[in-house]
C-alpha cells in the first residue's frame, strides 16, 4: 500500500469508532449481516471457518492496514466465516454502507484494495495446490515460508515469526492432523530449519527453501 493510499484510508476510519479486541477474542461471527467494516491498526486477525465435523481451518491472517470484512460485504458471503484476534488487537469500525461510499468514491484506494485481493487470491490458489499436490512435510515448509514472507522479521541470517503458533494453528491452516505437524516439526527441528525462542518462531529461510521439494 503507497503512502497516499495508507493517509485516505486513516483519514476516513478516523471519523469512526476505535474498537480493542483482546487474544482470542471473536471480532465477527457468521451469525447475520455484516453491518461494519474494520480497519485493523494493530495486531492480528485470523479468518476461519469450521467445518460440519467441528474442524477449523484457516484462510488468512488480516495485518495492519488491511481492512475487513470488506469482500465478504461485496459478496455477500458473510454466513460460514470467522474472524479472531490473534494478539490484543486494536481497530477502528466504521459501517458497511459508508466504506462502500468511500470505495465508490476514490478509485485509487479501490484499484489497491483489488491489488490487495488479488494477491491474496493468489496466495490461497497457491495453499489450495500445496494442499492437493504436496505431502506434510511440503505443505508445512510451504506455510513457514509464506508466513515468513507476510509476517517475518529477518535478523542476520535468520527470519523471525513473531506469532505464537500452535501446532493446532499449523493443522487447521494446512488441512493435516495435529500429531503429523508434530512429527514433522520435530524433523524440521533436527535439521536446523526451525526453533522455537521466546514463544517466537525462529526460521532459517535458506534451509528452508532448500528443503522444499518441487
Amino acid at each position: 500500500m503507497n503512502q497516499n493510499v495508507s493517509e485516505k484510508i486513516d483519514k476516513f476510519f478516523s471519523g469512526f469508532y476505535p474498537v480493542s479486541f483482546e487474544k482470542g477474542e471473536i471480532i465477527i461471527r457468521p451469525n447475520g449481516k455484516i453491518q461494519n467494516i474494520f480497519l485493523l491498526k494493530k495486531g492480528k486477525v485470523r479468518m476461519y471457518a469450521v467445518s460440519d465435523d467441528g474442524q477449523e481451518v484457516t484462510l488468512h491472517i488480516f495485518r495492519p492496514q488491511s481492512f475487513f470484512p470488506i469482500m465478504l460485504s461485496l459478496s455477500e458471503a458473510y454466513d460460514k466465516y470467522y474472524f479472531e484476534a490473534l494478539e490484543k488487537t486494536e481497530t477502528l469500525k466504521a459501517p458497511v454502507e459508508k466504506v462502500i461510499e468511500f470505495l465508490k468514491s476514490d478509485q485509487e484506494v479501490l484499484f489497491d484494495l483489488t491489488t490487495r485481493f488479488s494477491n491474496a487470491m493468489s496466495g490461497l490458489t497457491l495453499r489450495i495446490e500445496t494442499m492437493a499436490f504436496e505431502d506434510a512435510y511440503n505443505r508445512i515448509a510451504s506455510l513457514l515460508l509464506y508466513l515468513c514472507e507476510k509476517f517475518g522479521e529477518v535478523r542476520e541470517d535468520k527470519t523471525i515469526i513473531n506469532m505464537l503458533l500452535q501446532h493446532d494453528d499449523i493443522a487447521n491452516w494446512v488441512g493435516i492432523r495435529r500429531e503429523t505437524v508434530s512429527r514433522q516439526f520435530e524433523k524440521m527441528q533436527k535439521e536446523g530449519i526451525v526453533e522455537n525462542k521466546n514463544k517466537q518462531l525462529v526460521i532459517n529461510i535458506q534451509k528452508l527453501k532448500d528443503a522444499i521439494k518441487h
